[in-house]
């Protein structure tokens, strides 16, 4: 018999299972590469605007630089010798222009979505809902159930009033980029669909949305990083059936999984121009 050994049954672990994976270290690395890339490419191209001006001009126009100008005791030091020569009077000089190429880059936003404007939508707006796809829905708010349809909106989550008096019409009561929704069926109720919403920090709450706590909330774990620069609201919807309410889920689930799939591509697409 003998005593515990402190090698196990087969042999010492690898070296590598006793430290952290290195894969996080090296996606730190490679983002801050790409900054550095950045970086040094608008210092080449944005080098020659923050040059000194004064003396990019004067050798432009063939001038020599103005003198400085005297102080009050020298100026009455010199006035009693002689006249003294005016100075010359300052030019109201050119500003360089942007490179085109240059301004184009500056003027792209790899975050801007343009899908999520086009069709003109905002909180309180009426228009016609045709043959749009949607789904009947209640939203609970402190006042009680409302009827609302979700809409199956590419780009938004879209929810609307149905108009009592005008047929065929609907009044838009909440919209958030459907990129920036999470959505979770509650655990206790599986007809009832849980929507987290996340906006920059500051943003407006959504209409029929109210703020939200997600470090409390035991379905909702963002990284404790968004909590920094993001605000959590929360919209609770309810379905008829399970059925509905599984639909629904699907639906902005997979919607949010594209859109961001594209933002991340665009972003990538960007980085890869501006270090070219």
């Amino acid at each position: 018999g003998g005593g515990s050994s402190a090698v196990g049954l087969l042999g010492p672990a690898p070296p590598e299972w006793c430290s952290p994976a290195l894969h996080s270290d090296r996606q730190h690395a490679a983002k801050a590469v790409r900054c550095l890339l950045i970086l040094r490419q608008m210092q080449l191209e944005l080098g020659p605007l923050v040059a000194d001006p004064l003396m990019s001009i004067t050798a432009e126009l063939n001038l020599e630089s103005p003198p400085l100008q005297a102080n009050a005791a020298t100026s009455a030091t010199q006035g009693n010798a002689g006249q003294e020569s005016p100075l010359p009077p300052t030019a109201e000089l050119p500003l360089q222009p942007l490179s085109p190429k240059l301004a184009s880059r500056l003027l792209e936003d790899p975050l801007h979505m343009p899908e999520e404007l086009a069709d003109g939508y905002h909180e309180g707006h009426a228009f016609e809902l045709g043959r749009r796809d949607r789904i009947v829905c209640g939203v609970v708010t402190p006042e009680g159930r409302h009827t609302r349809y979700l809409m199956f909106h590419a780009y938004l989550l879209l929810l609307v009033q149905p108009d009592l008096v005008h047929s065929g019409w609907a009044v838009v009561r909440t919209l958030a980029p459907v990129r920036m929704v999470e959505p979770r069926i509650d655990n206790k109720d599986p007809r009832t669909l849980r929507l987290l919403i996340r906006l920059p920090k500051g943003a407006n709450c959504p209409s029929e949305a109210s703020p939200w706590d997600a470090s409390t909330d035991d379905q909702f774990r963002p990284p404790a990083e968004e909590f920094r620069c993001s605000s959590f609201f929360l919209l609770t919807l309810s379905f008829e059936s399970l059925h509905r309410c599984q639909f629904a889920e699907r639906h902005l689930c997979k919607r949010r999984v594209e859109v961001r799939a594209q933002i991340r591509n665009n972003v990538e697409a960007f980085v890869e121009r501006m270090c070219s």
